[in-house]
């Protein structure tokens, strides 16, 4: 939200700060031109909806209603995520990237004269799990005829209060949608089976976090920051993200299992595992 906080900086501020700061973050977190090469980034927001920095998340869109016509349908094809994907090693076209949602964020407090403040639909956390399924998933089936999609980790970062405010708002009930979603077997008619169970690293935000929503839906393996207020986003993103980009650590956080099938259900590629 863009109110100011205690005297100070409102989160959307301090969002913008990080924002900037990344780039140099980066580069002083894997100081090789081999690290940097070896890690992508890709930024969604979400309020009533979830999209990429060319889309409007701001519409409510559940899960459950807008499943084939959503900001997840365009914004996961294998051509959006190449898009939205930046090597941490293409110093300009991260720079380029990063300011791109400087300018969408800033549009939250200080828009340009001509526009009007945005202003968001509630908080859906069903969503922003549900497109990053999606992600992995399309990056998955990518791999059989994309070589250069093969051998990718995918990692989740979470950043929310927790208070899931439209779509599902109960941890169990937006697990249980998405199981329903996504093990459903959508892809039966191309002969494409997948599995997609879901573990992510979170950055619980705010006063009134929903630990007990977070810690249910991260499950038992993710990587755990907390930003009391604004002034502390940098800080406890940097806490999940320097031990899963240098160490190692949390690195199952999306699993996909896909296989290509003929009509008599015989396997015609090699099972492959997305991470």
């Amino acid at each position: 939200g863009g109110a100011a906080v205690r005297g100070g900086k409102s989160a959307a501020e301090c969002v913008v700060d990080m924002l900037r700061a990344l780039p140099a973050y980066f580069a002083a977190l894997l100081d090789t031109p081999e690290a940097l090469s070896a890690h992508s980034l890709a930024i969604a927001a979400f309020s009533g909806t979830v999209g990429w920095v060319d889309q409007d998340h701001r519409p409510a869109q559940t899960v459950f209603a807008y499943k084939e016509s959503g900001n997840w349908v365009a914004g996961t094809t294998i051509e959006a995520i190449e898009a939205q994907s930046v090597r941490l090693a293409d110093t300009e076209r991260l720079q380029t990237y990063v300011d791109s949602w400087v300018a969408k964020v800033k549009r939250v407090y200080a828009p340009p004269s001509s526009e009007e403040r945005e202003t968001g639909q509630g908080t859906n956390i069903e969503a922003a799990l549900y497109f990053a399924h999606r992600v992995a998933k399309t990056i998955s089936e990518a791999q059989h005829d994309h070589p250069s999609m093969r051998n990718i980790t995918v990692q989740a970062f979470l950043a929310t209060d927790g208070e899931a405010t439209a779509g599902q708002t109960m941890a169990g009930n937006i697990r249980d949608r998405l199981d329903e979603v996504l093990y459903a077997d959508p892809g039966a008619a191309l002969g494409l089976k997948c599995c997609v169970p879901i573990q992510f690293h979170t950055l619980m935000m705010g006063n009134n976090t929903s630990v007990e929503m977070l810690t249910e839906l991260m499950g038992s393996g993710g990587l755990l920051g907390y930003a009391k207020d604004p002034d502390a986003i940098a800080s406890g993103l940097d806490a999940i993200l320097k031990p899963a980009l240098t160490q190692g650590k949390g690195l199952l956080e999306m699993i996909t299992f896909t296989e290509f099938v003929d009509d008599a259900g015989v396997r015609v590629s090699e099972m492959r595992m997305t991470v």
